[in-house]
């Protein structure tokens, strides 16, 4: 039986197109597979309504293809007859569908990557809360500077010291350069004490006794009788606000300032300068280091807090880089101090007051003309 001229062109066509569609079954279905798994796995949902749809959309298809084939029409551009049965079911669809089974394998990858980029997001953005609530006055870490006992022991010895020293006019005159310095202190210590656990008994009014002290402090300029009356006077309401009373007078004020709108740091450094040398000339041995351990520790404790009040915002230099490196260095050697103490450890002792005199001393070499 002889095969039609026609026949033998198409026949020709089809072998080629057979060969051509299964190479592309034979890779579509590789990918396919794996293809799935993967949507499988990331989205179930997903791969469920890919799978629904597909259900739905192949009985029509093949209901189309039937209809043309009946008819005597094409299949693509080729007659329907000179398709073999294997192929007469869409075979289009089925090339189709292997090609485009290879395209969502990107968008899958992308989509699967861009899931765990929401965790940098979301850490970045609450590092910049935290960081935005630290550059706030007084929400540092200030009881890992010193505890709620050193801060009450401190502010007893400051008022034992002012008492005396306010008595009157000619006591004020002999010792108005120590009192500002302490109440500078005293200023500091009110001010930290919201942020410390078991703060004094005064602390809930501790704004107030940061202001008074601080007020204190700034009019001991000189000697004579016109200062000492301001000085007496705001000293006043300052002892009652540290004895649990509320003075008359008293105006309302932030819970919150700066350090250096408060605190003269030339009155801070002159403390630090004082405890620092009382260590070196009267702590050189290792019995009076156990014999004045109490005050060694204490010294420490207002060296470490003292060194970092020093570096807070809006004081000269406070945004040098080095600067703030020899003020950490003076903080953490303070630290030190009553680590030492705690482990009774002479060397660890002098090993860390010198690391603290020498940064004192190298950033007054640098920093000398603030």
């Amino acid at each position: 039986m002889s095969i039609p001229r026609i026949r033998l062109r198409y026949l020709s066509l089809w072998v080629g197109l057979s060969l051509a569609i299964s190479v592309l079954l034979v890779s579509g279905c590789g990918g396919k597979s794996g293809k799935r798994e993967s949507a499988s796995e990331d989205s179930p949902g997903e791969a469920s309504a890919e799978s629904d749809a597909g259900a739905d959309s192949k009985p029509q298809k093949e209901e189309k293809t039937r209809n043309k084939g009946a008819k005597g029409g094409h299949i693509g551009e080729i007659p329907r007859d000179a398709w073999p049965e294997v192929w007469l079911k869409n075979p289009l669809a089925v090339v189709a569908e292997s090609g485009s089974s290879a395209e969502p394998a990107a968008p899958t990858e992308v989509a699967g990557n861009t899931k765990p980029a929401e965790e940098p997001v979301k850490s970045t953005t609450g590092n910049a809360s935290a960081n935005a609530a630290e550059t706030k006055a007084g929400s540092s870490n200030w009881a890992a500077v010193i505890s709620g006992e050193a801060l009450a022991d401190e502010a007893k010895n400051i008022k034992n010291s002012l008492t005396p020293a306010l008595q009157d006019v000619g006591r004020y005159n002999a010792k108005y350069k120590e009192l500002r310095v302490d109440a500078a202190v005293l200023t500091v210590l009110a001010g930290v004490a919201p942020a410390i656990p078991d703060a004094p008994s005064w602390k809930k009014n501790a704004k107030f006794v940061r202001d008074t002290s601080s007020q204190v402090a700034t009019e001991s300029k000189a000697n004579g009788d016109k200062f000492y009356k301001k000085v007496r006077e705001a000293y006043d309401k300052l002892d009652a606000l540290l004895s649990g009373n509320n003075p008359p007078g008293l105006e309302d004020t932030p819970e919150e300032v700066k350090f250096s709108e408060v605190a003269n740091r030339y009155y801070l450094m002159e403390r630090m300068k004082r405890g620092s040398n009382w260590l070196k000339t009267e702590i050189n041995s290792k019995e009076l280091f156990k014999k004045q351990s109490a005050r060694i520790a204490q010294e420490g404790a207002i060296l470490s807090l003292l060194g970092r009040v020093i570096a807070t915002p809006d004081y000269p230099d406070a945004d040098a880089d080095e600067y703030k490196g020899y003020a950490e260095t003076v903080s953490q050697s303070g630290r030190d101090v009553n680590e030492a103490v705690k482990n009774d450890d002479f060397k660890a002792y002098t090993d860390a007051l010198d690391r603290c005199l020498k940064a004192c001393n190298k950033c007054h070499e640098v920093f000398k003309n603030s």
